[in-house]
């Protein structure tokens, strides 16, 4: 059964949502038209308290133009959230500070929801930032409450992540031989292929590639279900990060070396499945909720 809060989240009704359920005042800042390339973006201000804004964007840009956006709202808005939505979808955006960095750089974190999904850590994160009447708050009291809110899931995912990751290093560990004279090759093996994985993976957490999320979009629809050809897979893959882009291949037609490092890569079948998996799973911005949308090439790999 859909909440009173999710009711309001799932009809896009951010306004009466952070007002009337949430006690937040009205908003003080004026909307905004942000004009990029040939797409123009209306940004409104549903609420505010302090000087602190909630923004909505009906519309679903991808996140580079969402991270545009949300530069252009910061200009008026210091401290802000941002939910894009287009009816479907809605990506909640929130700028998260280093405690300790000593400057104003921020992470645009991301959280995700799809309409008429039950979504109980968002319901959470309503619930820690709804206002009593009764007792005043100050600015800093609500950026506190927002940031418990916003910020702390993001952490437990990176945690989560990095037990996965840990998982998939031992399973390659305890496939190959401990002793003997390869076994500190071996180890050296995994800890590139480790470092691979995890650089593609920021990859996609950083969007450094052209389009959306396209390692885990590889990972999830250009290798088999079962993780039989993954390990072939990531060699070619490799191989082709390896290689200048005016010199690459299709991703089918592209010989991997016997010699190149990329084929020094572990290749165990029982790791195959659990590879795959690790890879959807450490990807933080994998579409838990809603599912993940098709590539629109058959051929993810040649544009990395």
């Amino acid at each position: 059964m859909t909440s009173k809060f999710m009711s309001y989240v799932d009809r896009a009704d951010f306004k009466n949502l952070f007002i009337e359920e949430l006690g937040w005042d009205q908003p003080t800042a004026k909307p905004l038209s942000v004009d990029m390339d040939d797409s123009s973006f209306h940004v409104t201000p549903v609420a505010g308290f302090h000087g602190l804004h909630v923004w909505a964007c009906a519309s679903l840009p991808d996140r580079s133009t969402q991270a545009q956006i949300d530069r252009e709202v910061s200009a008026t808005s210091t401290e802000r959230l941002i939910i894009f939505h287009d009816g479907r979808k809605q990506e909640w955006r929130w700028p998260r500070y280093n405690k300790n960095r000593g400057t104003n750089m921020s992470k645009l974190l991301v959280h995700e929801h799809a309409v008429g999904r039950d979504n109980q850590a968002l319901e959470q994160r309503l619930r820690k930032i709804a206002l009593d009447i009764d007792h005043e708050i100050s600015l800093v009291q609500l950026l506190e409450k927002m940031r418990t809110a916003f910020d702390i899931e993001e952490s437990e995912e990176s945690s989560k992540a990095a037990r996965v990751m840990a998982k998939l290093y031992y399973e390659f560990e305890g496939q190959l031989p401990k002793d003997g004279t390869e076994a500190g090759a071996n180890l050296h093996k995994i800890s590139v292929t480790m470092a691979r994985f995890l650089f593609l993976l920021f990859a996609d957490d950083t969007m450094m590639w052209d389009e959306e999320n396209l390692f885990q979009q590889f990972i999830a629809f250009e290798t088999a279900k079962d993780g039989s050809d993954l390990s072939t897979k990531l060699e070619q893959l490799f191989s082709i990060l390896q290689t200048r882009r005016t010199d690459r291949n299709c991703l089918h037609a592209l010989p991997v070396s016997s010699t190149s490092t990329a084929a020094s890569s572990p290749k165990t079948s029982i790791c195959q499945l659990s590879l795959a998996r690790c890879v959807i799973s450490s990807s933080r911005r994998v579409a838990s909720i809603g599912g993940t949308s098709p590539p629109r090439s058959s051929d993810q790999c040649s544009k990395l």
